[in-house]
This record gives structure tokens, sequence and C-alpha cells, in this order.
């Protein structure tokens, strides 16, 4: 568990009476003059020389916007393979000196600030104690009150990451405006850099005299980041531009980022808190909207004008604008503070694969894909677990997405979906509700046609790459669940065969066979009766399956509804038989499926009495049929092909 973690900022000092509280004690300081425990590079001075007056309040926010990105990156949160909450959740107590103490301690300010750090972060807590006294020297001739850096102009300000979305919508912003356009960077390594500054230097000679380009650096010094899933970097970037739009005399800010992403409807139970991306999600806006505001004394608003877009929305576009020339040079890659060779994108975070499918549906991989920014091809085999289950999961999602109903979708993101209703005050919950099924049904449909356009890339004579992304788009392994397959290994495995957990075997291969199965079969009903009200069968399934084995074992065995006897122990007997035997007929089916901890030769000869006696086919699953199918379902494999092997297995032998 991480360690409570205390972080001074700006030589503030650590009360005497708070001293024992913290397992770790972090200095922070940006100035040349002092000597913290950690240092960092703040561009601060470069920055207000450029915009020449910052007020006192605006000067203190780009502070600890800083300082809460650089902790983000110095305090670890754990192994990446620890799932719990606790693991990845971190509790952060900030002491800052500050110009403006006064309203800094306010407890609706820091109120605030730890919600919208918490949401944002995936955090367990954030607390803030600010301490007076903090003063910086004058940054330049200019760097008081009566100068401004306003052209007389309209104007707006710009988040400027670099990416496929941000940069549309600088073009977007100059071709349906006459404003001069603010472009904001965050400057953290040498390829974002690069990438910003190339992208910035075609829009300034492509748009002369529409387009400014102001930079910011927030970046360790000495020192290299425990942590980069920078789930704080939002905040700070959006406080960047708060200042420049101060500045600019202006009370609103754009980001561009389409709704999907922005959104971000978790992919798995698992990848919450830490692990999800809210850095535009309208939640953390709405927050720092509110922040922003208080320290301007005035409603400040922060637009994105992509909100309902898909990430092919955004593409078709940019190819209107005239520029997708230019789409290889921007840089989505989620991963992209590593470096890569000779690609500039990994390919399979989930960034990468957004874009790259987004390309093929806008009809502009040859502008994207086959241009070589990815460093896995998808047609050559890829050797890494994740990577695969990454791109299963992000094709499953859209395929649940493209065949939900409004009813289904609201069902399954319900919590979600209420978060985001209060975000939308100006609408009605029904057309709020009604815009977020309509976005991400177009976007599952868009990843559909991606689909169709990357299996033409299979050729019709040439065997598939085993382990590439098109076997698995050609196998459609992506129809099945993506739950977190090790989780539920291990779940099974905490279960101890007998009588005392046999409640807890039942629930658990309930989730797992769920997981297994879907959607071949649905509509799991555990405890069923017979027709005759004497029997109980433990779970029983619709089987839906057009294709496949299940669509097989309807066709041979007339099962329009599998039935599953589960067994918590090692040694199976006669009466197991007799009782999954006796559930099956020609209405249900005369296949059933006895689930056991384990398995002999002994019971397959009990089996195959069964179905010479009366066609019953009886196949039995014990712990290592299960772990081998949650196995091939976790690197992207079809599970349904390791019990069509156990089924062909008992039909040969008898």
């Amino acid at each position: 568990m991480p360690p409570l973690t205390a972080i001074l900022c700006n030589g503030a000092q650590l009360p005497t009476q708070d001293g024992s509280n913290f397992h770790d004690v972090i200095s922070l300081d940006y100035r040349h003059d002092t000597t913290p425990t950690h240092a960092l590079r703040l561009s601060l001075p470069d920055f207000v020389r450029n915009v020449l007056y910052l007020p006192e309040r605006v000067l203190d926010l780009l502070e600890i916007a800083s300082y809460v990105f650089s902790a983000d990156r110095l305090v670890s949160r754990g192994r990446k393979d620890l799932l719990e909450y606790h693991s990845w959740g971190r509790d952060l107590d900030f002491y800052i000196r500050v110009r403006d103490s006064d309203f800094w301690n306010s407890e609706e300010v820091k109120g605030i600030l730890a919600r919208l750090l918490r949401f944002l972060t995936g955090d367990k807590s954030y607390k803030f104690n600010f301490q007076s006294g903090h003063q910086t020297p004058p940054t330049g001739l200019f760097d008081k009150e009566g100068f401004s850096i306003s052209t007389g102009q309209p104007a707006s300000v710009v988040l400027f990451s670099g990416g496929v979305d941000s940069f549309t919508g600088a073009v977007d912003r100059i071709l349906n405006t006459e404003e001069i356009v603010y472009l904001i960077s965050h400057r953290t390594q040498p390829r974002i850099i690069r990438t910003q500054d190339a992208l910035y230097g075609a829009l300034d000679r492509e748009y002369n005299q529409r387009v400014r380009h102001y930079k910011f650096k927030c970046t360790l010094k000495y020192h290299k980041a425990s942590e980069e899933s920078q789930r704080s970097r939002s905040f700070l970037y959006c406080s960047i531009a708060f200042a420049l739009a101060t500045a600019l005399g202006i009370s609103e800010l754009y980001v561009y980022e389409n709704g999907v992403t922005s959104i971000n409807l978790p992919k798995r139970q698992d990848l919450i808190s830490g692990r999800a991306s809210r850095t535009t999600h309208p939640k953390t806006i709405k927050a720092i909207e509110d922040l922003f505001s208080l320290i301007s004394e005035s409603e400040f608003r922060i637009k994105n004008p992509y909100v309902w877009m898909t990430k092919t929305d955004v593409m078709k576009n940019l190819k209107s604008f005239g520029v997708s020339q230019l789409l290889s040079s921007t840089v989505s890659c989620g991963r992209g503070r590593l470096n890569f060779s000779p690609g500039t994108h990994c390919g399979w975070c989930s960034q990468c694969i957004d874009r790259r499918l987004a390309a093929y549906a806008a009809q502009m991989e040859d502008k994207d894909d086959r241009t070589g920014i990815y460093n896995i091809d998808l047609c050559t085999p890829v050797n890494d677990r994740s990577a695969r289950g990454a791109f299963r999961e992000f094709l499953h999602q859209a395929q649940r997405y493209a065949t939900s109903s409004m009813e289904d979708f609201y069902t399954e993101y319900l919590s979600e979906l209420t978060e985001l209703i209060e975000c939308y005050r100006d609408l009605a919950e029904e057309e709020v509700i009604e815009k977020l099924y309509d976005l991400h049904s177009r976007h599952g449909q868009q990843v559909g046609q991606a689909i169709q356009a990357i299996r033409r890339i299979d050729h019709p004579f040439e065997p598939t790459s085993p382990g590439s992304f098109v076997e698995l788009i050609v196998r459609k392994s992506y129809l099945h669940s993506n739950k977190n397959s090790a989780e539920l290994v291990a779940k099974l495995i905490a279960v101890k065969p007998g009588k005392e957990d046999a409640k807890k075997y039942e629930g658990t291969m309930l989730e797992i066979l769920t997981a297994l199965f879907n959607p071949y079969l649905t509509d799991a009903h555990p405890q069923v009766r017979s027709v005759d009200g004497l029997e109980i069968m433990d779970i029983t399934y619709r089987n839906r399956a057009n294709s496949g084995f299940w669509h097989d074992i309807k066709t041979k065995h007339g099962n329009n509804v599998v039935v599953f006897e589960l067994k918590n122990r090692n040694k199976l007997s006669n009466e197991d038989f007799n009782q999954i035997s006796e559930r099956l007929d020609r209405r249900i089916g005369l296949l059933g499926v006895l689930v056991a901890r384990s398995k002999t030769e002994r019971d397959f000869a009990r089996a195959y009495r069964r179905y010479n006696k009366h066609d019953h086919v009886i196949i039995v699953l014990d712990d290592s049929d299960i772990c081998k199918m949650l196995d091939k379902m976790e690197v992207g494999d079809d599970p349904t092909f390791h019990i069509d092997s156990v089924y062909r297995e008992f039909i040969e032998k008898a």
C-alpha cells in the first residue's frame, strides 16, 4: 500500500504536530536559490515574461498545478498487476507557500481542489495546507498591472498537445472563425516537443499571422519519475491555458477531444480509479471550470466542441479541411514518453488502437497506418499478451456499443451515465442519455467498418499470421467477454473443494462460464427448476449462437438451452452422471456439461454409457479445462476451441 505522503512546496514547512503522520516527506521547488529534496524545471518566469502580466492568484495556480503534476509522477501507485483500489490510490498532503493564502485556504477552494483531483487521478485523498509569505521577483519589465498582450482582435485559447484531436481542433478554429488562435502546449519530453513545434510550424506557414504558440515546461530535474500515468496532467494543461486567457482578457478556453475518449467508459471492471483516464471527462472539466471561476471572480467556461464526435468523425473533419497529409505527423500514443524505434507509436495502447481503426473507418489509412508510424503491424505476429488483450478489449467494447439497445446501454453503464447527466444541466436527462447512446453506438459501428476494411488485408490464398491483429479480427475472438482472466483464475483457485464452499463455487463458475461463452450463451439462470418442479439445474443458458461450436451443438443435439451442473469436489460419482442425464431431453437438448474440480478416465466411461443408452452427450470439464479456456481468452483466442476439442475427443472415442 503506498504510504501517506507529505509534499512541501515553495519552501513550506511541515508543522511539528503533523510530522509523525507521514511515512514519506518530499520537498519540491523550482527556484534556483534553494536546494530541495526534489527539484523541477518550471518555466514560470519565461511564461510570465511572454504574457507580460499575471495576477497573483493565477501565478499561485500555475505553481500549485505544477507541484501536483510533479508529485503525481514522483509518488508510485504500486505495481500495475495489483488491481485493488488501495494499491492504486494514494494519500497526498500538500503544504504550499502561496501569495494569496486567504483565498487558497478557503474551505470552498480547497474542497473543489480535493474533489477535482480525487476524480481526475483516482487517488484516495488530497489535502491542501497553504502557507503565506511566498514571493517571486519581477520577471520582466512588463510584470505589473496595466499591460496586456491583447492585439485588439478576437482571440481564442486552445490546448495543443500534438495529437489528432487537438491539431484538428486548431485547424477548425482557424478556418471557421476570424480569431487569432493561441495554442497552449505543455512541454514534456523531446519527441512531443518536436511534434508540437513541427505542427505549429506547418500551421504558421499555411495560416500566416492567425496562430500563436505559447509553451510551458514542467519536468522533474535530476530525478526519474516513479509513476508515469500522469492523470493530473490535464489540470496543469488547463491552468496554463487559463493563465493565458486571463492575460488576454477572455473568459473561456477550448479543448478539442472526441467524446468517446473524453468519457472513457470502462472496458473492464479493474480499469477503474487511477487506471482509467479522466483527463477531459465532462466531470473533470466542470470542476476545473468551478475553480477557475472562483479565481477570476467571474464565470469561466471550458468548451469541448468535439464532445459529441467520435475519433472517426474528427478524422473526417481533418480530411475535409484539406490537411490530411499532416495526420502522420501528429502523435496520439498514450505511451509516447517511451522511445520507440522506428515508429512514433506503440501501436497497441487504447489511443493507438482507436486512432488506427478510425483512420480505416475514415478511409485515411494511407495517411496513417500505412506510413510506418506504428511499431506493431496488423499482419505480423504480436507476442505481447498485453497488446493482444488490449486490442481484443477495445473491439469487444465496440461490438457491445454497436449491438446494444439504448436500454441495455443505460443498464450496463448506469453509474457512469448518472455522473455524466449531472454535467449537462442545460439538457434534459433523456436527451443526455440519447446523445451518449448515439455517440457510442456510432463509434461501435465505425469500428465495425474499420474491421471490414482490415479484413481485406488478409490474403485469401495465404495463411493468416498466427498471433497477429488480423488473425484476431478474422477469427472474431473479440466477440467474447473481456473479463480479466487472471482475476477469474485467482477466484477459482481461492475456492476450496467441498460442501463448505459449494455456494461460493457456484457463484464463481457462473461468472467464469458467462465470461467464457458470451455472446453465444446468454440469459444465465442459476438454480432453475425442471418442468415437473422436482429437479433443480445449477445453471442454464439460452443458446443464441449463429456460428461456431455452440451453433454446431444446437444443430446436432437440439440444444436451444445448455445445462451446466456444478460439483465442487474432486471425485465424481455415478449419481452425478445420472443427475445431469435426467435433465436432458429433446426439448432442452441432448448435450449437458458437468463441471468438477478434477476428472479421470473413469468419468469418460460413465459418460459413454449414457451416450450409448440415451444419446446423451455429457462433457466433463475440470479446473484444468477452465484455466486453459481462460488463458485462451486472455490472449485473444476463442475459448470455445478448447471445449470443442474435448467434445470431439468424446465423439471420436465413443
